[in-house]
């Protein structure tokens, strides 16, 4: 396989990243390092924090998903936040109280300006940990169709597509939505990831 920005040819050793292309090291790199904690909203400043990035990213804080509604300020909110404390990504979740054994992860998401740096991953490793540690048996995630980033992510994540809900953005907003890359917004697909016994 070549990197889809500078022709280079990958080796089966070499580790590349697949963002909308597979690319190597050289031409999408990792950003430095970036120390970081990882916890549950504290104050009303991190609440604040979730609700803003939410709202600037998909213009909403309720979302349908699973033919239910999803108020994001009733549902357990995780933050990475730096030692300077500089808030740099969160994960929404909620257990599902009609099956207790069921955690539906809303979104992760990161500052832009820290992608690339393991705290999407970070935040991915502790919801799952979290997870097991209550007991769940399974977590399940919503995907839009024209996010592609983020279906590469959750794979890499060992989560798996389990469904599909054809055209949820017009049963959401009447119309199909202008989506990342110019991708048209119709359908969520929905993967899971199983808690090992």
């Amino acid at each position: 396989m070549k990197c889809f920005r500078c022709g280079k040819k990958l080796s089966n050793g070499e580790s590349g990243s697949l963002v909308i292309g597979l690319s190597c090291q050289e031409c999408i790199p990792r950003g430095i390092m970036t120390n970081f904690e990882i916890r549950l909203t504290q104050t009303e400043d991190d609440r604040q924090y979730v609700l803003d990035f939410l709202d600037r990213l998909f213009g909403e804080t309720e979302f349908i998903e699973f033919d239910k509604w999803y108020n994001v300020r009733d549902m357990q909110q995780v933050i990475a936040i730096t030692s300077e404390n500089l808030r740099i990504g969160l994960a929404v979740f909620t257990i599902e109280q009609q099956d207790p054994s069921l955690m539906t992860l809303l979104t992760i998401n990161v500052d832009e300006m820290f992608t690339r740096r393991g705290v999407g991953t970070s935040l991915a490793q502790w919801v799952k940990n979290y997870a097991a540690e209550v007991g769940m048996s399974r977590i399940r995630v919503p995907i839009s169709n024209d996010d592609l980033v983020s279906y590469v992510f959750w794979h890499r994540q060992d989560f798996r597509l389990f469904g599909l809900d054809i055209g949820l953005c017009v049963k959401r907003h009447g119309q199909e939505m202008a989506g990342f890359w110019n991708i048209p917004c119709r359908d969520e697909l929905y993967l899971e990831w199983l808690v090992p016994e």
